[in-house]
């Protein structure tokens, strides 16, 4: 059995069509998308991770507009499954039937364990790590220091991908973009033959 750490964002679901969707409710709501990058620059420079609530409340300063928003965005979170990419459940499962799975991903705890939930994986995985450092490398060393050579890494991140190399970690980098069913039979498969090494 290998223990292996699996990403979220652009791993297993698509981050970006659920970022599509948020922008699109805040431009309903009269936010550009310049307004948009300059309070997201502005918000994550004092924090280690970007914090949602906190941009909602740097955008909206008014309550009642603010929890408008809110009521929207509770919408996107109430689309189960809604953001999986095709595939990726049947993956993770495939692979908790001989492995240990283990989410490590990176951003702002509640924001991330919500998506989490949403995607409906987390019957799958043995423990659920959120991390505030952004090319994980200090979850990876002490997951290497646990787990010693039968510990395997799949994010998207090339900076993580490296981190996780220099450890002696083995490596797997996940595609940016759309994933279907097919990339992830491909890479179930990828993740078998590496596990036996």
């Amino acid at each position: 059995m290998k223990t292996i750490l699996i990403d979220l964002d652009h791993t297993l679901i698509d981050t970006a069509a659920f970022k599509r969707h948020r922008m699109a409710i805040l431009r309903r709501f009269g936010v550009s998308r310049r307004q948009f990058e300059e309070a997201h620059r502005n918000i994550i420079r004092g924090m280690a991770v970007f914090h949602p609530d906190a941009f909602l409340d740097y955008v909206f300063p008014d309550p009642k507009i603010r929890r408008k928003v809110l009521g929207e965005y509770q919408k996107l979170f109430g689309r189960k499954k809604g953001y999986n990419y095709p595939g990726a459940r049947a993956f993770v499962q495939k692979l908790a039937r001989k492995h240990r799975l283990i989410l490590l991903s990176y951003g702002h705890k509640q924001f991330q364990l919500r998506k989490f939930i949403q995607a409906g994986f987390g019957r799958f995985f043995k423990y659920v790590l959120i991390t505030g450092n952004l090319h994980k490398k200090e979850d990876l060393a002490a997951f290497r220091k646990k787990y010693g050579p039968h510990l395997i890494m799949l994010d998207d991140s090339p900076h993580v991908i490296a981190a996780a190399r220099a450890l002696g970690v083995k490596a797997v980098k996940i595609k940016k973009g759309k994933k279907n069913t097919a990339y992830y039979a491909a890479l179930a498969r990828r993740i078998e033959r590496l596990s036996e090494r």
